[in-house]
């Protein structure tokens, strides 16, 4: 009987959340970018993690006793976290324009060569990620002038830096160029980005 007792003991040991965890890390492998925790019998997956590492964590994390359930809510995926902070670079990109004018300023040339490159990489990144990016040139205007003048140049400098890109390689379907339409800061007289990622 002292035996029985002792091997109940040491059952109901093994299924202390502490000892579970440790399991749980060993079989599923988590990088150091994923955490593991339990709540009750349910183990919480939170962080960054692989697609590749979701699957393989539905697969395995039942077999580890004290595992009910499996929840993944709180997980990143690490190639939408990889494009977001690719395309957080690319909107930090801006082409300035003189007073009045539709033309950039001069010598800006290869920071459009390098742009197009940027972004042909940053679509085929996308696309095997199995995402839509969508990238709006942006044209701002300052306030000299007529808001009927602003207006024209704030959508010319956008199409025109659309089409320099475009020149350069990049895939017209995912550029759009649109005016500033917003009243944060009307000092501006540039074209800047902005990326929106949506799932096929």
């Amino acid at each position: 009987m002292h035996l029985q007792r002792k091997a109940g003991a040491e059952g109901v040991d093994t299924l202390r959340p502490e000892f579970v965890l440790t399991r749980a890390n060993a079989l599923l492998v988590p990088s150091s970018r994923t955490s593991l925790r339990l709540s009750g019998d349910t183990l919480i997956a939170s962080g960054v993690a692989s697609a590749a590492w979701r699957r393989e964590a539905q697969r395995l994390a039942l077999a580890v006793p004290g595992v009910a359930a499996l929840h993944l809510a709180a997980l990143a995926d690490s190639a939408e976290v990889a494009l977001r902070a690719a395309a957080d670079s690319l909107e930090q990109v801006t082409f300035d324009f003189p007073l009045g004018s539709a033309v950039p300023v001069a010598g800006q040339e290869r920071r459009v060569d390098s742009l197009a490159t940027r972004i042909r990489a940053f679509l085929a990144d996308a696309a095997r990620g199995e995402r839509t990016a969508t990238i709006e040139l942006v044209g701002s205007a300052d306030s000299v002038g007529s808001e009927a003048t602003n207006a024209i140049l704030r959508q010319a400098r956008a199409s025109r830096t659309r089409s320099a890109l475009i020149a350069r390689g990049a895939n017209p379907a995912w550029l759009i160029a649109t005016p500033d339409t917003s009243d944060t800061d009307r000092t501006l007289r540039q074209v800047h980005l902005k990326i929106t990622l949506s799932r096929q």
